[in-house]
């Protein structure tokens, strides 16, 4: 199951490079929306594990 995973996700990967590719966007523009979405990204897991750890009853 694993390596399924990660195969669909280069995949992913590759679709988006390449959908970006034939875009042609520039910089400037691309930057501000991979930051948030990192940013955005992390903010869900910080908060997937606080819950997961409030309801184990760790603080």
């Amino acid at each position: 199951m694993q390596n399924f995973n990660e195969n669909a996700s280069v995949l992913v990967m590759l679709a988006l490079y390449a959908g970006l590719l034939a875009a042609d966007p520039d910089i400037r523009q691309l930057m501000p929306g991979l930051g948030l979405y990192v940013a955005a990204a992390a903010a869900l897991l910080w908060r997937r594990k606080s819950l997961c750890l409030r309801a184990a009853g760790a603080g």
